[in-house]
């Protein structure tokens, strides 16, 4: 994969980029925004480290210009600071995953690696035991196939790798999963809700555009409707 690191610590970036070389990749680094943009518009990267505090212009900022000129890129955010507001910010525009500094190599690894594969994965936010698995089996028939069973647990699994497709029970023992879908669907995942509700108050949560089933419903057909969304 051809990557780009940016991050004003030279050394910080100059270490991840020998890391990252080791491992097979070819890594590029820029100090600055500014370069980060020209060095996007004049060649393709396959994936992008940013650091959230940088000269000029935040690395949520610069994600949000990099992805117009670069869509089919992979986006990872880096951070020695907690700014939980900016951090949601960068949720909420799409970044795949948020590492904090130091970088911990083992999880940088695993999503460059999940990226290079470009794995087909599915999310599946179900608490009831039983019914996620009988789910995971007819979803496996056509993805990589993840399971949480609260929001809290969904977020951290969508932040360890690319999603393509979730499937998300409404009513989860943390809270209703109506922010969760919206986080995913920002990130560009194609989102099917299912519930239990009555479906005029289950669209009222989450809007008429979201896919919605209601129980009782047929796994393969929803699966299969879940394909053609994603």
């Amino acid at each position: 994969m051809r990557i780009l690191v940016v991050d004003d610590n030279r050394a910080l970036a100059d270490n991840l980029a020998e890391i990252l070389d080791d491992a097979g990749h070819d890594a590029v680094v820029v100090e600055h925004p500014d370069a980060a943009l020209e060095a996007a518009s004049q060649s393709s990267f396959d994936l992008m480290l940013l650091d959230v505090r940088l000269p000029g212009m935040d690395g949520v900022e610069l994600f949000e210009r990099l992805r117009k000129l670069a869509p089919r890129a992979h986006f990872l955010l880096m951070t020695a600071f907690t700014d939980a507001g900016r951090l949601h910010d960068a949720w909420r525009a799409g970044v795949q995953s948020i590492l904090p500094k130091p970088v911990p190599l083992a999880e940088l690894l695993d999503f460059v690696d999940a990226a290079e594969r470009a794995e087909p994965v599915a999310l599946l936010v179900e608490d009831e035991a039983s019914l996620a698995g009988n789910l995971t089996e007819v979803l496996e028939d056509r993805w990589t196939v993840r399971q949480a069973r609260t929001v809290a647990a969904a977020r951290e699994s969508a932040a360890k790798s690319p999603l393509r497709v979730a499937l998300v029970d409404l009513r989860l023992p943390d809270g209703l999963g109506v922010d969760l879908i919206t986080h995913l669907r920002a990130r560009d995942v194609a989102v099917m809700v299912m519930t239990g509700m009555e479906r005029s108050e289950a669209e009222a949560l989450v809007g008429p555009s979201v896919p919605l089933v209601t129980t009782p419903f047929d796994a393969q057909a929803m699966v299969d409707r879940l394909a053609k969304v994603g």
